[in-house]
C-alpha cells in the first residue's frame, strides 16, 4: 500500500528543525518540556507541516503522544481576534473605544474578585479595539467579551470549527484570555479561516491511497468551503482581523499563533496558519509576563521556519 499525505517536505523539515532548536532553548531557559507545530493551508484545508511533539521516543514527556491532534492546550491571548470578531457582528468597529482600567467584574464560583490585570500591570485608559488588539491589552478583551457574552462565542466558534466547548455554562470572562483548553489543529484551521476571508475547510492530511497494484483507493479532491464569518455584513472589521492575523505582531499567550505567506511552485502566494506551542512547567505571571510574547505575521513561511530555528531576531520574546 501507497500512501501520499499533504505535508510539504521541505516545510516539515524546517518545522522540525524549528521545534527542536527552540525546545532545547527553551528547556534551558524556562525549564520547557515539550513543543508542537502545526501548518494549514488557508485555501485548502491541507497540513502542510506537523510536529506532534519535540521527541516522540522520550517517554518522560509522553511523546508518542501527539498534542496537536490529540492534545487540549489552553490558547493564551491567540483566542481574543476570535472574541472581537463577534463584538464586529455585534456592530462594534475597530474604533469603538474600551477603558484600559483596572476593574472588578464580579465573583466567580470560587468566590473570589475577578480583576484581570494587564501583562505590563500598567493602565492606559481609553483605548480603540485596534489599539487593544494590536497590543493584546488583556482588561479591554475582557470587557469586549463582557460586551458579547461567554455563550455567544461560544457558539460562534463552534461554527468555526471548535470542538472542546461542550459546557458553555462553565466558561466565564477568562475565556478571552485562553481559559478553555482548545485542540491546536482546530485553532490553526480556525485562524485559517480568518486568513481566507471567512471560508472554513476541514482539514486533510492524506492526498492520495494506493493498493499494492497502483490501484487509487482514496483521493483528495478539493471541496467547497464553508462560509462560517459574514465578510459582507461587516466587511471593513473583518478586513482589519485579516490585516491584523497577517501582518501585527503583538500576540501574548500560552501558542504562537501566526498567520504567514508562502510562495508555491506556481509562483502564488498562499496564506498559511501556524501554531507553535510550548509547554512551560514553571510559569510565574507575576514575575515575568513578556516571556510569553508571540505574534502574526505574513511572508514566506520556509524563511519563517529556518529563522525562527536559526536566528533569534524573528519575534524576539524581549
Amino acid at each position: 500500500m501507497k500512501v501520499i499525505t499533504t505535508l510539504d517536505w521541505e516545510m516539515q523539515q524546517h518545522a522540525e528543525e524549528a521545534i527542536e532548536y527552540f525546545a532545547k532553548k527553551n528547556q534551558e531557559k524556562y525549564n520547557a518540556t515539550n513543543a508542537a507545530l502545526i501548518a494549514i493551508d488557508s485555501k485548502t484545508g491541507q497540513i502542510l507541516a506537523m510536529v506532534g511533539s519535540k521527541d516522540y521516543f522520550d517517554k518522560t514527556i509522553d511523546g508518542n503522544f501527539n498534542v496537536v491532534t490529540q492534545g487540549k492546550r489552553q490558547p493564551g491571548s491567540s483566542f481574543k481576534p476570535f472574541v472581537y470578531a463577534v463584538g464586529f457582528e455585534k456592530g462594534y468597529t475597530d474604533k469603538t473605544t474600551l477603558w484600559d482600567v483596572n476593574t472588578k467584574f464580579g465573583r466567580e464560583a470560587n468566590g473570589k474578585e475577578y480583576e484581570p490585570k494587564d501583562y505590563d500591570l500598567k493602565e492606559r485608559g481609553p483605548v480603540s479595539i485596534r489599539t487593544a488588539l494590536q497590543g493584546s491589552i488583556n482588561i479591554p478583551a475582557v470587557k469586549m467579551l463582557y460586551l458579547v457574552g461567554p455563550r455567544n462565542v461560544i457558539d460562534h466558534a463552534k461554527k468555526w470549527g471548535y470542538t472542546t466547548f461542550n459546557n458553555p455554562d462553565q466558561y466565564g470572562l477568562s475565556l478571552v484570555l485562553g481559559g478553555a483548553e482548545v485542540r491546536l489543529i482546530e485553532h490553526a484551521n480556525a485562524y485559517a479561516m480568518l486568513a481566507n476571508n471567512g471560508i472554513k475547510y476541514k482539514t486533510s492530511s492524506i492526498l492520495k491511497i494506493e493498493d499494492s497494484k497502483g490501484k487509487t483507493i482514496k483521493e483528495w479532491k478539493k471541496q467547497d468551503g464553508e462560509r462560517v464569518m459574514d465578510e459582507s455584513k461587516r466587511r471593513r472589521q473583518h478586513e482589519f482581523l485579516i490585516r491584523f492575523t497577517a501582518n501585527e505582531a503583538a500576540i501574548h499567550g500560552f501558542v504562537r499563533m501566526l498567520v504567514v505567506r508562502r510562495e508555491d511552485v506556481r509562483d502564488v502566494m498562499q496564506d498559511v496558519a501556524v501554531v507553535l506551542w510550548e509547554k512551560f512547567d514553571e510559569f510565574d505571571t507575576t514575575r515575568d509576563f513578556r516571556k510569553w510574547a508571540c505574534g502574526v505575521a505574513r511572508f514566506e513561511v520556509l524563511a519563517y521556519l529556518r529563522d525562527r530555528a536559526r536566528d533569534r531576531h524573528v519575534f524576539d520574546e524581549s
